[in-house]
């Protein structure tokens, strides 16, 4: 038996194969479609016939291989075209720009593409593993949260969702997110597949628009006249604004089915223009609201292109009114006349030509001081807005009234602030100009006594601060004189000295009790607040109106607690600690670091006997300008000092603040180098929940030790100061006030020290520069450094340069004491 497989127009057979009648043929199918077929012919003998029983059994196992061969050829085929399946939509994912993503039901990133990188800097293998609400803004979380758990228990994707992810770097991208799930063979949800595209660009754009949009339909909507967009060519009304609709009574969608000639009560009128400066304007018409009632308006229009589409606007002001007034005007001098006469404002006719006084009514007359026969006839400007000929301000007044303050002089000479309104008006064919005034001198008085109030406000925010300090010095003083009068032999001059001494303290405190009369402020809520708000608002604020070349920087914990204050109050705190540190870099540059933080106070941290050692929220803002000198700093709070030039400052702004702060209970300091910057610190008292006011906490001991300490500072106070503070603590300190010496002592003995404290700025050998050459002689020895500004050094640069410990100064004890325990408990 010889046999042949043809497939794909290809031949497989064996070497004796020959076509014979009795050759038997079977179909090779695939699919339902012939693809090939096998042949087999018999070599041995010749059958007589085709039904032979041999030859049905060799045609069943020629079409069960034919059966097999279709079976394996299909499979082939099926994994192959898997094969390039797999090949394509992977170069598909791979060249997409979106992110495609697939994630099991916790969440975790199972697969991403390298579009991943791009969108939110991840590497493909950094990404896999994360739960995908980690990537989320924390305010998107919860809804994404949301989503997954409906899709979850629906079986369902989510379509074009935004969210918003954060970057690597830390910024914020809108992704728009698309998912569907996925399942295992036998129907199981296994995860959820998706695309997230970055639409950052076009938010951002869409926000832009959005403000844009809704700050031209606010002023749109805003204005008072009737305003129209009408196209050109067809003369459709395209918008109309909400003055516009009450004008004629139509609604919205009445009026823009109308055209621009419907609202006209004389279409068939040639339209009388006047252009000026490329602007149109014609001075009467006559229009018909819906009502049919008709009306006369000014129009005042404008071409301009939208959305490439030629337009014209138009604000249209219902003069019915000032018609009527000319026509009465025409109609009856008289009658104009008595009515001037009547009424309290100052009215004078003027000549548009000359500028003369045509008429004056009484009340005019009376503020100038002068009778009719000698200011008609005189040019306005000798008496109101007094100028020199030739210079008169209303020269170029179209047809609009003007109002605005200005003066008047008396015929005695005697100036008058006056509140001026201006119009023309045609009276028998020709222009004159009405003017009314009235005397504002009672307004401007008060205006003036309204700013007074206000800074009397001020001072006595000021007055209560320091109300409060002299009280807690005034208790003392009478407390210790009271026990020395007990003690003193009566009737003796001691004591009556002691006596008098009662009495004037005793009338000082009701002077006390009458500045804290004073210092109240009506209207003052005090109630928990979150200062770090706060403090995020004004540096919003403030830093648009701060030029490029002052950098600034924030360090702002969202964990700070409550504090008991007004927040208008902490955000005038903020605001002039802020722009006082911006005039001081204002000429040169500079870096302004606003710090906020919760910490502890001791005892001995505390300068001020009224505070108690507790949780306070210090408020801290640093400037690189040029600092303040030493003689200064005791005045900077006092009300009116200031070092600004004129305008741009009172001298209230730091005496504010103080008074402010003090109120609350808490405290400012401030450390100021001249060149070198300037640095305030507020402390804050954190308050207490009611459940936790209520329990009974142990104050936390100041951290102590016995190791040895080598204390570095080119200040001999400070040195002094640092030291006594150290060895109450327990520790052995060696103090230096130079950087070189201070190295010698060192390399004498590297291991006599556990610890280094150094400052930053010093003569001839820089903090940094010391724990360079320290660390060099002994690499292990932990150096704290202290600095007042961050100049030249900051966490990240210390870090950098091996030192392990960074405080600012004024340092507190407990702060202190708290970072020595932790740079040395390190070493054990």
């Amino acid at each position: 038996t010889a046999a042949r497989i043809v497939w794909d127009g290809q031949i497989f057979q064996t070497e004796n194969f020959r076509k014979m009648p009795w050759m038997q043929t079977s179909k090779i199918i695939v699919h339902d479609k012939p693809v090939g077929q096998v042949e087999v012919c018999y070599l041995d003998e010749q059958p007589e016939s085709h039904e032979e029983p041999f030859v049905k059994e060799e045609r069943k196992l020629l079409n069960t291989i034919a059966e097999r061969l279709g079976k394996s050829i299909e499979r082939m085929s099926a994994r192959e075209a898997l094969r390039k399946s797999e090949e394509k939509y992977r170069s598909l994912v791979d060249s997409t720009n979106d992110w495609v993503w697939a994630c099991d039901l916790e969440g975790r990133q199972t697969f991403a593409n390298e579009a991943v990188k791009t969108i939110l800097g991840y590497d493909v293998h950094e990404i896999e593993g994360i739960l995908y609400e980690n990537l989320i803004h924390p305010e998107d979380q919860r809804k994404t949260r949301q989503w997954f758990k409906s899709s979850m228990e629906k079986k369902k994707g989510w379509k074009n969702s935004i969210i918003r992810c954060r970057h690597k770097d830390g910024t914020l991208k809108f992704l728009e997110s698309t998912a569907q799930p996925s399942f295992d063979s036998e129907g199981n949800l296994t995860g959820f597949i998706g695309i997230d595209r970055d639409v950052t660009e076009r938010k951002r754009a869409e926000e832009a628009l959005k403000k844009s949009e809704e700050k031209y339909r606010t002023l749109f909507e805003a204005e008072s006249d009737a305003v129209f967009i009408v196209d050109e060519e067809t003369a459709d009304i395209i918008d109309a604004n909400e003055a516009a609709l009450e004008l004629y009574g139509y609604s919205h969608e009445e009026i823009t089915a109308l055209k621009a000639m419907d609202l006209s009560a004389e279409p068939e009128k040639t339209m009388i223009t006047i252009r000026v400066s490329g602007k149109s304007f014609i001075p009467v018409r006559y229009h018909r609201k819906k009502d049919g009632a008709i009306f006369a308006v000014e129009i005042a229009s404008n071409d301009f292109e939208l959305n490439g589409r030629r337009t014209n606007v138009s604000a249209i002001r219902d003069i019915t009114g000032r018609i009527r007034a000319e026509e009465s005007l025409r109609e009856s001098e008289e009658q104009l006349k008595a009515m001037m006469n009547h009424l309290p404002s100052g009215i004078v006719m003027i000549d548009a030509d000359t500028h003369k006084i045509v008429s004056a009514n009484p009340s005019a007359l009376q503020l100038i001081g002068a009778s009719e026969e000698k200011v008609v006839g005189s040019v306005c400007h000798r008496y109101i807005c007094p100028a020199k000929e030739g210079e008169c301000p209303i020269t170029d007044l179209g047809q609009t009234v003007e109002s605005s303050e200005r003066i008047l002089l008396k015929a005695d000479g005697q100036k008058i602030p006056i509140l001026k309104s201006v119009c023309k008006i045609m009276l028998k064919g020709k222009e004159y100009l009405l003017e009314t005034f009235i005397d504002i001198t009672d307004r401007k008085k008060l205006e003036t006594q309204l700013q007074q109030a206000q800074k009397m406000e001020s001072i006595g925010t000021l007055a209560g601060g320091i109300a409060h300090d002299f009280n807690n010095i005034l208790f003392p003083i009478l407390g210790f004189a009271e026990m020395s009068l007990d003690d003193a032999p009566e009737n003796s001059p001691l004591g009556n000295n002691i006596k008098e001494i009662i009495q004037g303290t005793k009338r000082a405190s009701d002077l006390v009790k009458q500045i804290l009369a004073f210092s109240r402020q009506a209207g003052q809520e005090l109630k928990p607040i979150k200062v770090q708000l706060v403090v995020k608002e004004v540096l919003q604020l403030i830093r648009s109106s701060i030029p490029t070349t002052i950098e600034i920087y924030q360090n702002i914990s969202n964990k700070c607690g409550y504090v008991l204050a007004d927040s208008s109050q902490m955000h005038q705190v903020a605001m002039n600690l802020m722009i006082n540190a911006y005039h001081a870099m204002e000429d040169e540059g500079g870096k302004m670091e606003v710090t906020l933080k919760e910490i502890e106070l001791s005892d001995d941290d505390l300068t001020d006997p009224s505070m108690t050692s507790e949780t306070y929220v210090c408020l801290t803002v640093t400037d690189t300008g040029s600092g303040i000198e030493r003689h200064v700093l005791d005045h900077i709070f006092e009300p009116y000092f200031t070092t600004k030039e004129d305008g741009k400052g009172t001298g209230l702004g730091l005496a504010v603040v103080y008074g402010i702060i003090k109120s609350y209970g808490g405290d400012i300091k401030v450390y100021s180098e001249p060149g070198k910057g300037t640095a305030f610190h507020v402390y804050l008292p954190v308050i207490k929940s009611r459940f936790e006011a209520e329990k009974t906490e142990a104050i936390e001991p100041v951290p102590r030790g016995t190791e040895r300490i080598l204390l570095v500072d080119d200040e001999e106070p400070i040195v002094r100061m640092e030291t006594e503070m150290l060895e109450r603590l327990g520790y052995q300190v060696t103090a230096r006030t130079s950087s070189i010496e201070a190295l010698e002592a060192f390399r004498n003995a590297p291991d006599k020290f556990d610890i280094v404290i150094t400052d930053t700025t010093m003569p001839n050998m820089t903090g940094v520069q010391l724990s360079q050459k320290l660390l060099e002689t002994r690499p292990d020895i932990p150096i704290i450094i202290c600095t007042g500004f961050s100049t030249k050094i900051d966490n990240a640069k210390a870090t950098a340069a091996g030192i392990r410990g960074y405080v600012m100064k004024p340092v507190v004890m407990s702060e202190l004491a708290k970072k020595i325990r932790e740079e040395l408990d390190q070493e054990e």
